[in-house]
């Protein structure tokens, strides 16, 4: 039986890719920090889900959780999926705390290098295994407003690249998701009212994208594919980039998000 280990699983995303792969037949490991969700989910499984709390920021209990389900899974890992993530920490970076700017980095980097990490093990023993991380459209250009939250995402993107390459030397492969806006608990009021306007991706065109790349080797999945033509404009007149940002005006509900959040 293959499986599947997904962080971030209690809720949007990461929950549409649990039912989906549970729908394909697989086993399916599904850790958050909030698990309720998971737990219904559970009792309708026939016994193919793992549910586990987990913090993807503490490296030993990441671990612990990953041979926890090693034992499941015949001591393999068929697909990592790095979805866990925040994003509420908006406004000018200059707003931020120290804390929040550190939560950010932490959850949505150092988590995913955390599960890389204590997953190559067990991926190592799959047939053509795949690790596979939500990036974003922020990957295009940085976000004003969310400018933290751009870093950690293009750190995402560009650790994908580098591991795809490592990864080649024993058959791993690596790709992200760079989604546009999705509709899932992580986006604030103020800028759900904006990407309402250009029309949101349900949570399950994610799930169905892992997997896609699953069963193909492609490295970037953008979603909708048009992301790809921004970053080539980012690529080729970064000045362009910035005015056509500045134009948009996009920023300005992320800036409106942390005023909400700080109110």
């Amino acid at each position: 039986m293959k499986s599947i280990f997904i962080t971030g699983a209690g809720s949007g995303m990461g929950f549409a890719t649990a039912e989906l792969f549970l729908e394909k037949g697989w086993r399916v490991a599904g850790v958050d920090r909030n698990v309720a969700a998971l737990r219904d989910l559970e009792t309708r499984a026939g016994g193919r889900l793992f549910v586990r709390e987990l913090d993807v920021t503490d490296v030993e209990d990441f671990r612990a959780a990953m041979t926890e389900f090693g034992t499941l899974s015949d001591g393999k890992l068929d697909i990592l999926f790095n979805n866990a993530g925040i994003g509420g920490q908006f406004g000018p970076f200059e707003a931020l705390t120290h804390g929040e700017i550190m939560a950010l980095v932490n959850v949505n980097f150092v988590g995913v290098l955390n599960g890389i990490h204590v997953g190559i093990p067990l991926l190592k023993q799959a047939e053509n295994p795949l690790c596979i991380s939500t990036a974003s459209s922020v990957v295009t250009f940085g976000q004003a407003g969310a400018a933290v939250y751009s870093a950690t995402k293009k750190g995402v993107k560009g650790l994908t690249e580098a591991l795809s390459v490592e990864f080649e030397a024993w058959g791993g492969r690596c790709a992200a998701i760079i989604p546009g806006m999705t509709d899932t608990p992580l986006v604030p009021g103020a800028v759900r009212e904006a990407g309402a306007a250009r029309g949101m991706m349900a949570p399950s065109v994610i799930a169905e994208t892992v997997w896609k790349a699953y069963h193909a080797d492609d490295l970037h999945y953008y979603l909708p594919p048009t992301l790809q033509d921004e970053e080539r404009v980012t690529a080729n007149d970064p000045v362009a980039a910035r005015q056509f940002h500045l134009d948009r005006g996009s920023y300005r509900a992320f800036i409106k998000a942390g005023d909400e959040v700080r109110a």
